[in-house]
């Protein structure tokens, strides 16, 4: 769930030239490597690792502007 929230929010990015396509891969592994996880065993747990996939790789991409 969070690969593909900051995925989505990388590609983006990309997608608007706010990203080269390069630095998706570094983007995504270093929001993977902020995530403490947790199981998801609840719909609550899920959305959760959705909302940090995509705030912090939105945290993640001043530092690549």
């Amino acid at each position: 769930t969070v690969l593909n929230a900051s995925n989505e929010v990388a590609v983006n990015s990309f997608l608007e030239r706010k990203l080269r396509f390069s630095e998706i891969v570094p983007l995504v592994s270093s929001v993977l490597e902020q995530f403490p996880g947790s199981p998801s065993n609840s719909m609550e747990a899920i959305l959760e690792a959705d909302r940090f996939g995509r705030s912090a790789t939105e945290l993640e991409l001043k530092k690549f502007s």
